[in-house]
């Protein structure tokens, strides 16, 4: 059996290298990598929401344990994004369905990066409600929000009680999922009556 052997300069050595590589990805492996100019630290997420109790103010010694909130089908939270004390997603709709926080149809997928920070809040309001009440630079990113936020007088039905009691959490990552753990803003006031 004869051998052939041919030598090729190195440009012309890395060209066919490059051809070959090039001709072996497929169009799937090509959907596989990011956009341009996208950050490449992001990640696709997984979102959870729990209830984390009454929203600590350093004033007082009471615990609340027995009302914790259970988020059932249907219920909508609002989501927003900061990077470099810059709103970049402003109050986006997100709605437990099948047991998933699902991001509104049309919704490009939610990914993470550790350049920004995520803040939620329940129940969901219109964009014309909390417009210019959010505080990025701040470190209570809803403190305007809970200050201003309408409380029902008659709280007689779950829809009215649940329409005041705001909730808001700062989202917390790990494993692909950022959590939120949601904290009563309002302060809970339960009278029975004999």
């Amino acid at each position: 059996m004869k051998q052939h052997h041919s030598i090729f300069p190195p440009a012309a050595s890395l060209a066919c290298a490059l051809i070959l590589m090039l001709a072996a990805c497929t169009s799937d492996a090509l959907d596989e990598l990011p956009p341009a100019g996208t950050d490449p630290d992001a990640r696709p997420l997984t979102i959870t929401v729990s209830d984390g109790g009454m929203y600590a103010t350093g004033q007082t010694r009471a615990q609340e344990r027995n009302y914790s909130t259970v988020f059932t089908e249907g219920d909508r939270i609002g989501l927003y994004v900061v990077k470099d004390g810059t709103l970049e997603v402003k109050n986006l709709c997100l709605t437990l369905q099948g047991g998933k926080w699902t991001l509104p149809a049309g919704t490009s997928q939610l990914l993470y990066s550790p350049d920004r920070s995520y803040h939620a809040y329940y129940p969901y309001q219109d964009d014309r409600d909390l417009n210019g009440r959010v505080l990025p630079g701040d470190e209570d990113f809803f403190k305007s929000v809970v200050y201003d936020w309408p409380v029902k007088i008659n709280q007689s039905t779950y829809a009215q009680y649940t329409a005041s009691d705001l909730m808001t959490a700062r989202g917390v990552y790990s494993n692909h999922t950022l959590s939120f753990a949601m904290e009563h803003r309002m302060s809970l006031f339960i009278l029975q009556v004999p």
